[in-house]
């Protein structure tokens, strides 16, 4: 078996234990679903308004949902939330035993990622599609830009997670790596 190989299979192990231990904060992962959806539903609320029956700068109400529900599906699996594992394990002298595994350590963050985008993507895809089907909206969609679109996705979820793993990299050197996330997030939730 090859290197890559043992690695995918190890990081699909700790993904799974991770979706376990995050099973057990059902209520947290509530929490911050809640603040995924209500923030950009708030704004379609807002633009669904203004669009009326006409149309804003060419945005008709349908594409006035259509963006805000696909805008949900990006900003939840582009989110990085890797990085807090990793600062807690520097931060608090936790690293060390994951040295002396035959895994990059990294792969623990990577895994911490993708279980609480999995187990916060069961609570959320049903809502996106109730919305979807409640309010119905048309739109026209080409399958270049569908093609396109995921491996979009799947690269600003890369650079995010790098991005997050250098932020939780800075517990090496402050005693309190937090401050640098919160400007990190809040410019992004600025420009988003």
């Amino acid at each position: 078996m090859s290197a890559a190989a043992r690695t995918l299979g190890g990081t699909i192990s700790l993904t799974k234990a991770n979706v376990s231990q995050l099973s057990q904060y059902r209520l947290v992962l509530l929490l911050h679903g809640l603040r995924q959806v209500l923030n950009p539903l708030l704004y379609m609320a807002v633009w669904w308004a203004v669009a009326g029956d006409g149309d804003v700068a060419g945005f008709r109400q349908g594409d006035v949902v259509i963006y805000y529900i696909v805008f949900m599906g990006v900003a939840h699996f582009t989110w990085a939330t890797g990085f807090g594992q990793l600062a807690n394990l520097i931060r608090l002298g936790r690293l060390s035993p994951h040295l002396m595994r035959p895994m990059n350590p990294i792969w623990i963050a990577v895994s911490g990622d993708l279980a609480a985008k999995l187990s916060a993507a069961v609570m959320l895809v049903p809502i996106w599609i109730a919305m979807y089907l409640i309010l119905r909206p048309q739109f026209d969609f080409q399958w270049l830009n569908v093609a396109l679109f995921i491996p979009s996705v799947v690269l600003a979820a890369s650079l995010s997670f790098v991005a997050g793993a250098c932020l939780g990299l800075t517990a090496f050197w402050v005693t309190k790596p937090w401050p640098f996330f919160n400007v990190w997030y809040n410019v992004g939730d600025l420009y988003t």
